[in-house]
């Protein structure tokens, strides 16, 4: 357990240098990938999670690809792939239980039916924003000033994140309150 929190921080960290590390310090634009790849590599070596060890594993080799494919343009494709991932995760849970009412399970196991249904409308939120912030990090990668791509995929996209994050608390509560009343 203490391992897998010391990879998710690491690669957390990591994540978010590596499109700044691209546009702004391009001349260890390849320490980053490697980094990556060692990374989500050790990552997969030491955990006991199947479904994480695979992950890390396709993305270690993403990065190794780029590595010896010495490719400029794959490079910008990690939060693409990521955003991808995350949305395939969170789509296909909509088969059985919606990702996020697993989420508020852990927290309280019988939950009432109104809860399922709106963790799994915030599910299908998330869907759709994987995919929009997917697309446009896809589309940054064409434009020939990458400063936009850094940028975005660096810092405005983790500000989305979060203001979704925000948003639906600040929801949740008045929702709350108007339940008790």
């Amino acid at each position: 357990m203490k391992t897998d929190l010391i990879f998710k921080i690491l690669i957390t960290i990591a994540s978010i240098a590596y499109p700044f590390t691209l546009v702004f310090f391009y001349e260890f634009s390849k320490d980053a990938v490697f980094v990556m790849a060692l990374l989500w590599g050790l990552q997969g070596i030491f955990t006991s999670d199947k479904n994480k060890k695979q992950t890390s594993a396709l993305l270690s080799a993403f990065f190794v690809l780029i590595l010896l494919a010495n490719n400029d343009t794959l490079r910008y494709f990690y939060p693409v792939i990521i955003n991808i991932f995350m949305l395939f995760v969170f789509g296909l849970s909509l088969k059985k239980e919606a990702i996020i009412t697993k989420f508020a399970r852990l927290k309280e196991p019988n939950l009432p039916e109104f809860v399922i249904a709106y963790t799994r409308n915030l599910t299908k939120i998330w869907i759709v924003f994987f995919a929009v912030n997917g697309a446009i990090s896809f589309g940054l990668i064409f434009l020939e000033d990458k400063i936009y791509w850094g940028l975005y995929t660096g810092a405005i996209s983790y500000v989305l994140i979060a203001a979704l994050f925000v948003g639906e608390y600040v929801y949740r509560i008045k929702l709350k309150r108007q339940e008790d009343v």
